[in-house]
């Protein structure tokens, strides 16, 4: 009475031998539907002998994850605790999450260009002062992209926005265009309730992430490094009480392929928020040593600070130079060795980061799922190759070698 809908021309179960060792499934087990619909789920661990004598069908294969997929995901969850470790409840990076402004209630406080201009306010930079007011952007979610505050900006009008050209980004005094701005004073008070007035003094720039998400999109989670500035709903923010050469290993944690290959099987909708990143695999501050702080460092550093609005993300690293110039090839570079650096601390070996980055080229091309198939796709049509698996690939071989 059972039957499944099978996709054409592939399922998993045709090529297991009926008495091979179980397979390793996800927490959510293998789904098969009956003719009325009704959902079954079969345990966590069956051999696929097992499955044919009770239901005599094939699974889905878009539901049955292969023991492969399951190991790495295994491997990364275990070598990193998370953010808030849950067992014990302990919090090692000292992080508060925030979101300081909402875009609905408080929007009685936000002024587009139009009203400051109005108001006789004058442009500062990317501020605009009206009398004794300082107003600062409100920097949204779309705004903002791995290593880069300045991805996208608003037009003139302040409704569409666009991807802010390289050649724009070359400037070190180009900077981006808000939809709103809001007074730089109620930025304070908001930054001081969440973390109060001593640490609320040393914050002169701010790490977030996109609340607005999904696994099929190129990437899953997006972090970033913002001015000193007002934020909306959709980019929240993580406080830490760590040193700023400790923060620049988060920052790049949760930047990684590796962090982004286990984050997305934790995704199931369009937003990630607190609860979702406490369950993801970080590593501790004390998980580093003094070396790798350092290699991390100079990296982020490079790769954070473009523009003088950042100024004071170098100042806490120790660095009084110009920014860093916007070179794409030397940041997909650097971008690289951290990805690298960062599978073999989840440790993953060179196979095992093949798979996470191209599933297809361990198992074969019939592999059913490609784990970044937004970031290939792209990729492919702009490069002409896969050029992230090739640089983190290479840059693994430089670092570790080719074993």
């Amino acid at each position: 009475n059972m039957v499944i809908q099978k996709p054409q021309g592939f399922s998993r179960l045709d090529r297991f031998d009926p008495e091979s060792r179980p397979a390793k499934l996800d927490r959510q087990g293998i789904h098969v539907h009956s003719k009325d619909g009704v959902s079954h789920n079969l345990p966590e661990s069956v051999t696929p002998a097992r499955l044919i004598r009770t239901v005599g069908l094939h699974p889905d294969p878009g539901k049955l994850k292969s023991q492969t997929a399951c190991s790495r995901q295994k491997k990364v969850a275990r070598t990193a605790r998370g953010i808030h470790d849950p067992e014990p409840q302990t919090n090692p990076w000292g992080v508060k999450f925030s979101r300081l402004f909402d875009m609905s209630n408080d929007s009685s406080l936000f002024r587009t260009k139009a009203q400051l201009s109005e108001m006789g306010g004058n442009p500062d930079g990317p501020d605009f002062i009206v009398g004794k007011i300082r107003y600062v952007p409100l920097y949204e979610a779309k705004m903002v992209h791995h290593y880069d505050h300045r991805f996208a900006t608003y037009e003139e009008n302040g409704k569409e926005t666009r991807d802010v050209m390289n050649s724009e980004k070359t400037d070190s005094e180009f900077w981006v265009r808000p939809r709103y701005w809001i007074p730089e004073n109620e930025v304070n008070r908001a930054i001081e309730r969440t973390v109060g007035r001593i640490l609320a003094e040393k914050c002169g720039w701010l790490l977030g992430w996109r609340d607005i998400s999904n696994a099929t999109n190129e990437r899953t989670v997006i972090a970033g490094v913002i001015p000193r500035v007002g934020s909306g709903d959709t980019f929240l923010l993580i406080f830490s009480n760590r040193l700023p050469k400790e923060i620049c290993g988060l920052l790049a944690n949760l930047s990684t392929i590796s962090f982004d290959y286990a984050a997305r099987q934790k995704v199931g909708g369009t937003h990630l928020k607190y609860f979702t990143m406490k369950q993801f695999p970080v590593f501790s501050p004390e998980a580093y040593s003094e070396e790798e702080k350092e290699f991390l460092a100079m990296r982020v550093l490079e790769l954070v600070y473009t523009a003088h609005d950042l100024e004071p993300f170098a100042r806490d690293l120790g660095y009084d130079g110009k920014p860093f110039s916007w070179d794409p090839d030397r940041r997909a570079i650097l971008r690289a060795e951290i990805d690298a650096f960062f599978a073999k601390k989840y440790g993953l070996t060179r196979e095992e980061l093949l798979f996470v980055l191209d599933p297809a080229e361990v198992c074969g091309e019939d592999y059913p799922t490609v784990t970044f198939p937004g970031l290939k796709t792209n990729e492919m049509r702009k490069f002409g190759e896969y050029r992230t698996k090739r640089l983190i690939l290479e840059a693994w071989n430089r670092l570790f070698g080719k074993g």
